[in-house]
């Protein structure tokens, strides 16, 4: 299936990310293997903190407690505009604007998939995803959200119809395709900028994979279609034009 390609695309991020399973977790020390294998392209290296939060009542006082762990290892590549998280439930490769092609997303990952892989040694894949963040600026100030988006929020006509931001998420389900797609929209908040929509397409699929296995990238494959279709559905001729 063929998509139009435009010159400038509005994608803010693409990223691809797997979550991964273990037969044990890896602690801090395996990771910091993955240190001098990356220095060469992601020379920026920080740790990744997870919190976790909780709450307890008791006598009818409730007290909270947080606690924070380890969590993996960011990588980022400032000229090339990729960062890698190496995290202990997954692994995630985005690659930020100004975006390439889905080529070079993808021969990315599959380079920092082989090393993650033969470092950590995970046993299975538990869910892959291709996600978009698409941030749409309108070039004028005063627009009609049906103009832009073929979903656009609507407010009953009795009733003042300045918006100065929204925000929508739904999930969909694509049966024949064993996946599910979550479309949320927003509009940035009114500030002396051009406003500005957020179109963030999160094409996901549940499923176990060996480690090796070859429809991995397959599917993968399928889910960037998948995420195409939705894009181009969500938005009208007159948006498509602002990326010619």
């Amino acid at each position: 299936m063929q998509f139009e390609n435009f010159p400038h695309p509005p994608i803010q991020e693409a990223l691809i990310d797997f979550r991964v399973g273990y037969p044990t977790v890896p602690n801090r020390d395996v990771m910091e293997h993955l240190k001098p294998l990356l220095a060469d392209n992601y020379p920026v290296q920080s740790e990744i903190v997870q919190l976790t939060a909780t709450i307890a009542y008791n006598d009818g006082v409730g007290s909270a407690n947080q606690v924070s762990s380890f969590g993996g290892i960011r990588f980022e590549s400032s000229e090339r505009g990729f960062v890698f998280q190496a995290q202990v439930s997954g692994f995630t490769v985005s690659k930020l604007k100004p975006y390439g092609n889905w080529t070079e997303l993808l021969d990315e990952t599959k380079k920092l998939w082989a090393i993650y892989s033969r470092v950590l040694t995970p046993i299975s894949i538990e869910r892959i995803a291709c996600r978009y963040i698409n941030r749409i600026e309108v070039n004028s100030g005063h627009f009609d959200f049906n103009d832009y988006l073929t979903t656009a929020p609507n407010v009953p006509e009795k009733l003042p119809q300045g918006v100065s931001r929204y925000l929508t998420q739904m999930e969909i389900p694509v049966p024949d395709a064993k996946a599910t797609v979550i479309i949320t929209q927003a509009l940035e908040g009114v500030s002396d900028a051009p406003p500005a929509f957020l179109l963030d397409i999160d094409a996901f699929k549940v499923a176990s994979y060996a480690i090796e296995e070859n429809t991995l990238w397959a599917d993968l494959e399928m889910l960037r279609t998948l995420k195409n279709q939705f894009f181009f559905e969500y938005v009208t001729e007159k948006t498509k034009a602002l990326f010619r």
